[in-house]
C-alpha cells in the first residue's frame, strides 16, 4: 500500500512529505504535515469529536472555536491527561472535563 501524508491545516492528501511541505496550502502558507497515524477515524484534539476523514475534520467548525484540530495520538482505549495523569475512555470526556491542575485536561499522545 502506498504511503499517505496529510496536511493538518486543510486535510489534503499527498504521496510524499516533500511535495506536501513544499506546496501552498489553501488555508494559507505552506502545508503542514499531520504527524499522527493514518486511520479509519480522526479525532479533534480540542473537543474530541470523531470524523471519518482528516479533511472533513479540519474543514469543520469546532464547538470550542475555530476549526477542528487533528489529534495525532490516534484512536486508543484510554486517553490520559498530560497535566495530571487522569485517564478517560474517550477523548471527548477528557478534553471536556476540568483538570485538578487547573483548566481543562490536555491529552497526552
Amino acid at each position: 500500500m502506498a504511503d499517505k501524508f496529510f496536511c493538518k491545516k486543510c486535510g489534503q492528501e499527498y504521496s510524499s512529505v516533500s511535495t506536501l511541505v513544499n506546496t501552498s496550502c489553501s488555508k494559507g502558507g505552506k502545508h503542514e504535515l499531520y504527524d499522527g497515524p493514518v486511520q479509519a477515524k480522526y479525532l479533534c484534539e480540542k473537543c474530541g469529536q470523531e470524523y471519518n476523514s482528516i479533511s472533513t475534520l479540519v474543514n469543520s467548525s469546532c464547538s470550542k472555536g475555530g476549526k477542528h484540530e487533528p489529534f495525532a495520538g490516534g484512536i486508543k482505549s484510554k486517553y490520559t491527561c498530560k497535566k495530571c495523569g487522569q485517564s478517560y475512555n474517550s477523548l471527548s470526556t477528557l478534553v471536556n472535563s476540568s483538570c485538578s491542575k487547573g483548566g481543562k485536561h490536555e491529552p497526552a499522545r
